[in-house]
């Protein structure tokens, strides 16, 4: 297996953009130059639209339309991600020695390589067989699609071809993957489905071949790609339209947190030491019997990718909180200017005070909704949280990719955050079917169980505690407003000789009391410590009754991963849960 481990990659904390190519194996020879030079307009379009976004091309090295794209990406300098459908020896037997020398040659510049296993019912022994060897090349197919938001298709433009073949890679990729399900994940989940770049090529064995014009105009997109490429969508769920906003939605996001994560000092200038403090809370440094120094390289990392989202998050929380804080503060002034202005004078200094902070509310608004620091916030909580479950099941020698369980019910907008946690698993492996013996369970317990159980249970009693606060302020207020201040008012001015209408100053600071009521009542709604605690004293109970199920003694150790592969889905249900009620009450100035 290769694993030259090209660090700049691997150990930095963008997200690549992993692009997938099929495509014939019998290519004509003479077209060969022309589609090499667009496989490398496609990389110079995804470079322009994407600068901040590393590259890298997942290929399975087969003769034809596999090398001719690593061949253009390693020209253009992107890195090469190699999976291979069995054990390389085997895999070689489809190959002339010529063709093998150029497969070494290309493997031995991937940066890493891995061997996907068998599929049912295929053995090293079985494998030779035409039939077994198709389940392989599917299966390389599939995984292609799956790993991949872009697939480049050197493609006839033929639907009816075989079972892993080209034209059904594109289907999967256009359609999803629905036989790749895992045991566990929900029939209906939705399926992953990506663009595909799709560029006509002609074969040397074109006999009976016709291109399928109904099915690519179905999925056509108008916008500009390079020429002689055309770009391929998803159906929407009517099958009317393609799906081709909600892609570009995703590529953006990417982009944007790359962005960021270039950006990392400048955003947080501090950003080193908060790091180790984050990582120090997730596995201490210095405290056996299981320290960071005793994580594998590939758990490393994982902790390497939780912490840099975890910071990033935290920013954005910080920025986020200030904001609706600053919010909620201005109204009052708002409102007292304005009824200045309305009920005892027309001066300058009242319309200029109301102008002021009103402008100010939402100009303060404005900026945080063009920078985006509360979607930001929502978004790397989510992809933290996914590395936290990420890392903890391979410590615990679960095998499964948190992505396959996450934000199933957040589609579209987080579609991002599920590409960006099945990608960062795929680096942090480096292909390595990683499956030495997991940590001992005490430290499962004490840094991930224990931890989460204590967090969830303070943070469920402070939400608790601010909920009760905030609401009992707000309801004092309106009814001291309502039974007192009203009242005191009438009865102040029906004392008054001669009086026709109220005190102007009357006028202006008795509806301030109610509109600080609300101001308090709107803080919290949008801080939805309510809310939270129910949802924090759940996941709390979730931890105990794990810790329970761990401490009893009557599992064995397959059991007890499962224990913890059940306690990752909740805690990844849970967050996705959070961030949709956090994303149904977004941050705006204040009404009414």
């Amino acid at each position: 297996m290769a694993d030259t481990s090209n660090a700049q990659t691997l150990n930095q904390t963008t997200l690549p953009l992993l692009i997938g190519v099929t495509g014939h194996r019998d290519i004509l020879d003479e077209d060969k130059p022309d589609l090499k030079q667009k496989i490398r307009a496609i990389i110079d379009h995804l470079h322009e639209e994407y600068p901040r976004t590393p590259l890298m091309l997942v290929s399975a090295l087969a003769d034809g339309a596999d090398r001719l794209a690593a061949e253009a990406a390693l020209d253009a300098g992107i890195e090469l991600v190699v999976p291979l459908p069995m054990s390389q020896e085997l895999y070689e037997q489809d190959f002339s020695p010529e063709s093998v020398s150029q497969f070494r040659y290309l493997l031995a510049q991937a940066v890493f390589s891995l061997e996907l296993p068998l599929e049912n019912g295929n053995s090293e022994a079985a494998a030779a067989e035409e039939i077994s060897r198709d389940l392989q090349y599917l299966a390389v197919g599939r995984f292609i699609v799956e790993q991949s938001q872009v697939l480049i298709a050197l493609w006839d433009g033929a639907t009816n071809g075989p079972s892993g073949g080209t034209s059904h890679v594109v289907r999967m990729q256009l359609y999803g993957a629905d036989d790749s399900r895992q045991p566990g994940i929900s029939l209906f989940n939705p399926v992953q489905t990506g663009v595909v770049y799709y560029v006509p090529t002609r074969r040397t064995n074109a006999s009976n071949v016709s291109q399928d014009v109904d099915f690519i105009e179905k999925h056509r997109a108008e916008r500009d790609a390079p020429a002689g490429v055309q770009l391929l969508y998803p159906l929407t769920d009517d099958g009317k339209g393609i799906r081709e906003d909600e892609h570009l939605r995703t590529l953006a996001c990417i982009e944007l947190f790359n962005g960021d994560s270039n950006d990392i000092y400048r955003l947080v200038p501090d950003f080193d030491d908060r790091r180790k403090e984050a990582a120090k809370y997730v596995i201490p440094i210095d405290q056996p019997p299981f320290t960071q120094a005793d994580l594998s390289p590939s758990a490393r990392q994982l902790l390497h990718y939780f912490t840099h989202a975890d910071v990033l998050s935290q920013q954005f929380q910080k920025e986020t909180y200030s904001v609706l804080l600053l919010l909620a503060s201005l109204v009052p002034f708002i409102v007292f200017f304005g009824e200045t202005y309305t009920n005892v004078t027309t001066a300058m200094f009242a319309i200029s005070g109301y102008l002021l902070f009103l402008g100010l509310a939402y100009g303060i608004y404005s900026i945080t909704h063009r920078q985006g620091a509360p979607e930001k916030f929502l978004d790397y909580r989510a992809l933290a949280e996914g590395m936290r479950v990420s890392l903890f099941w391979q410590l615990a020698g679960v095998s499964e990719n948190p992505a396959s369980f996450y934000l199933s019910k957040q589609q579209s907008e987080l579609n991002w955050i599920r590409y960006a946690v099945k990608t960062w698993n795929l680096l942090a492996y480096r292909g390595c079917a990683e499956t030495a013996a997991p940590c001992n369970l005490s430290a499962i317990r004490e840094y991930w169980l224990e931890n989460q159980r204590d967090y969830f249970g303070k943070k469920a009693r402070w939400n608790k505690k601010e909920a009760e606060k905030l609401d009992t302020i707000s309801t004092f207020l309106f009814r001291l407003g309502f039974f007192a201040v009203t009242p005191a008012m009438l009865i102040i001015h029906g004392m008054k000789l001669g009086g026709d209408t109220l005190d102007p100053w009357m006028q202006v600071a008795t509806p301030l009391i109610f509109v600080i009521s609300g101001a308090l009542k709107f803080y919290a709604e949008r801080m939805l410590y309510a809310e939270q605690a129910k949802q924090y004293a759940r996941m709390y109970g979730v931890f105990t009754k794990s810790l329970q199920l761990l401490d009893s003694g009557t599992y064995d150790k397959t059991c007890q991963r499962e224990i913890i592969l059940a306690v990752g889905k909740e805690a990844l249900a849970e967050n996705g849960d959070w961030v949709l009620m956090h994303r149904e009450r977004p941050i705006e100035v204040p009404q009414g």
